[in-house]
């Protein structure tokens, strides 16, 4: 399962930093883009740059840094907020028109 390291400030609900982890073999590119990423972190660096993050965010008492396990990035942002995520699956429902399977 990808595992995503992100910044989350509580107050503005929003995810200023968003990273996937990946494999050296993964294509970075095309997961950054596809996922809408900030960027991502290689597996041999993903705890120095969670540490990073997390030194980086500590002076807001409204951010938040986690590395989770999760399918896919969307199912994090619908954990965080559920309002949002939704309006979004709405718009893709819309964009898609009538009768389409989403």
């Amino acid at each position: 399962m990808p595992k995503y390291i992100f910044s989350y400030d509580e107050q503005e609900k929003r995810f200023p930093e968003r990273y996937r982890i990946i494999s050296a073999d993964e294509d970075a590119d095309f997961l950054r883009k596809t996922e809408d990423l900030t960027g991502t972190v290689l597996e041999t660096e993903a705890i120095n740059f969670l540490e990073s993050l997390m030194e980086r965010c500590q002076a807001s008492e409204t951010m938040r840094v986690e590395l989770v396990d999760a399918p896919y990035w969307r199912f994090i942002e619908l954990r965080f907020d559920p309002e949002a995520a939704e309006a979004a699956k709405d718009d893709e429902a819309n964009r898609r028109g009538p009768g389409m399977v989403t």
